[in-house]
C-alpha cells in the first residue's frame, strides 16, 4: 500500500488493536458512531489494524491524526461491533 496525507492507509482507516488480532488484519466495523472525514455515523466501515494499545479484544483506537484533531466527531450513543474480514497481510 501507500501512505497518503489523511487518515487512510490504502483506502482503510488505521486502527490499534489487542496483540490477539494480527497485525495487518482488515476489520469491518458497524454500528459506530463517527463522523466526518468519511465516515457517516452508523455506516459501516473497513479498517486495517496497523498499530498496537493495551484495549481488550473488543475494543480499538481509531487513528485520526492527533489527540487535538477534530476533523472527526464521535456519538457516544452506539454500541459497535466488529468483523474481522481478513486476518494478517
Amino acid at each position: 500500500g501507500t501512505w497518503r496525507d489523511g487518515i487512510t492507509y490504502d483506502g482503510y482507516y488505521i486502527v490499534a488493536a489487542n496483540g490477539s488480532i494480527p497485525m495487518g488484519s482488515i476489520v469491518e466495523i458497524s454500528n459506530h458512531g463517527f463522523s466526518g472525514a468519511g465516515l457517516v455515523e452508523g455506516e459501516s466501515f473497513y479498517a486495517m489494524v496497523l498499530d498496537r494499545g493495551a484495549m481488550t479484544l473488543n475494543h480499538f483506537d481509531l487513528f485520526i491524526g492527533s489527540e487535538n484533531s477534530d476533523i472527526i466527531s464521535i456519538n457516544r450513543g452506539y454500541s459497535p461491533t466488529y468483523k474481522i474480514v481478513r486476518y494478517g497481510y
